[in-house]
């Protein structure tokens, strides 16, 4: 199949065009993924600066965890005051006993004073 030189004609009247049409190709692909580019940048930027919200923590194992913190807080609160109150119950009995210690105290009896 030998090419006529009429098409040669035709063809070499059409390279202008035909160059023009794969040069818009190429141009809308980069076009299209610049484009791309910018969206995806514009939602990372969006994420990074919204701060996400927190879940209610109604259930799970992060509100059980709080709660024992709470009730060992709690604990640690009772056992200190505890141990105030047993100290100044000791010193108190201490104190009584000392009293009674007196070797006197409740021996003789004073009438006369």
């Amino acid at each position: 199949m030998s090419v006529n030189p009429i098409d040669l004609q035709v063809s070499f009247s059409q390279l202008n065009n035909v160059g023009k049409q794969q040069s818009n190709v190429k141009e809308s692909d980069e076009v299209k993924q610049g484009l791309a580019n910018q969206i995806l940048h514009k939602e990372s930027e969006k994420e990074s600066e919204e701060i996400p919200e927190t879940k209610d923590m109604k259930e799970g194992p992060g509100r059980i965890k709080d709660k024992q913190e709470k009730n060992d807080k709690n604990k640690k609160e009772e056992s200190k005051e505890n141990k105030k109150e047993n100290a100044v119950d000791k010193e108190k009995k201490a104190s009584e006993k000392d009293n009674l210690k007196d070797p006197e105290t409740g021996q003789k009896i004073d009438i006369l004073g």
